[in-house]
């Protein structure tokens, strides 16, 4: 009963309720080529090489998970309903470009299939690393990375909640920034993954302020002509 008055006070917060389709669509996506189109192969570049593997990102890597679910729901409780539906429509907006162009063109990041088995060191991190390849190999829908995008986003939301303690911005943002990282760190995606999923908020984020702007500036000539 509680749940219910929660979403009939607050409908909107259903939209993350797109987090199912999400992970329904990731799923067939990997197995299936709707499109019949061929994978797109990204090899590491220098930049990527100059990169170490490091298992200690492995860590903030799998925390993307509880990040997105703390996320939208101190923000579903908390924030008001502007500050919640940037988090909701950044997300999907971004996830649905993510999957829209790796369900027709799928990419793959172009990996070292014994990376941990040459490090010369076996400990708990690296066989976690081990395990999280079983799960994601090959690694694909890389491109761009939805791991950056979505934590980017998270970063984003909480920095624009008015109910967020400092403490929790600062966590946010480290954690996103950490995220970000571990991709390239744990050779889960490459830079250019990265610098695209960067360039995906940068373009939505600017669009979404130029479309509250716009939506903003109708609304006062409406009570100007009234």
């Amino acid at each position: 009963m509680k749940l219910y008055r929660f979403f009939k006070e607050k409908p909107y917060t259903l939209l993350s309720a797109y987090w199912f389709i999400q992970i329904l669509w990731y799923q067939i996506a990997l197995k299936v080529s709707i499109f019949g189109n061929e994978v797109i192969m990204i090899p590491f570049n220098s930049i990527d090489n100059l990169i170490p593997f490091c298992e200690w990102f492995i860590i903030p890597y799998v925390l993307w998970y509880p990040f997105i679910l703390c996320v939208n729901v101190y923000l579903a409780r908390k924030g008001e309903k502007q500050e919640y539906m940037y988090l909701a429509l950044m997300t999907i907006i971004g996830m649905v470009i993510c999957m829209g162009g790796n369900t027709i063109f799928p990419t793959e990041i172009i990996r070292d299939e014994n990376l941990i088995e040459n490090l010369g060191r076996s400990n708990i991190l690296t066989k976690f690393t081990a395990f999280i390849y079983s799960c994601d190999n090959p690694p694909r829908l890389v491109f761009p990375s939805m791991h950056v995008y979505g934590s980017v986003v998270l970063a984003a939301a909480m920095l624009k909640c008015k109910a967020a303690k400092l403490w929790m911005n600062i966590a946010s943002v480290t954690l996103s920034v950490l995220i970000c990282l571990s991709t390239m760190f744990i050779k889960q995606h490459s830079v250019i993954d990265f610098a695209s999923a960067l360039l995906l908020f940068t373009v939505l984020h600017i669009g979404y302020i130029l479309v509250l702007k716009i939506k903003d500036r109708k609304s006062l000539k409406e009570k100007g002509v009234r």
